[in-house]
């Protein structure tokens, strides 16, 4: 279990790792009371090529945030390159797995 101090508020939430419909990593951080989805730590870009064990990290809007916890978490390395999607910029990281 983990503690998110989000933008609205602060959680304990537990970590799922789920797949998109093209089979890349997608984590999903949800309350670990009533399992209830908090948010999508990820996005799915299929058009970007990721090397094996990347992620892309949805570090704005409702997720503003979101990387810093991963990385302090030991959920995420450091940022590999970024990728714009939009007005946004996105960032690149090799996904280390669930720790707790």
């Amino acid at each position: 279990m983990y503690t998110l101090n989000g933008r609205y508020g602060t959680y304990n939430v537990i970590i799922a790792e789920r797949s998109y419909g093209n089979n890349r990593l997608a984590l999903e951080i949800l309350d670990s009371e009533d399992g209830i989805p908090v948010m999508v730590a990820t996005v799915n870009i299929p058009e970007v090529p990721l090397n094996e064990g990347e992620i892309i990290i949805k570090d704005y809007s409702e997720n503003e945030g979101v990387l810093d916890f991963l990385q302090q978490n030991g959920l995420v390395g450091e940022v590999l390159r970024e990728v714009q999607s939009g007005f946004v910029t996105c960032p690149i990281v090799k996904y280390l797995g669930l720790t707790k």
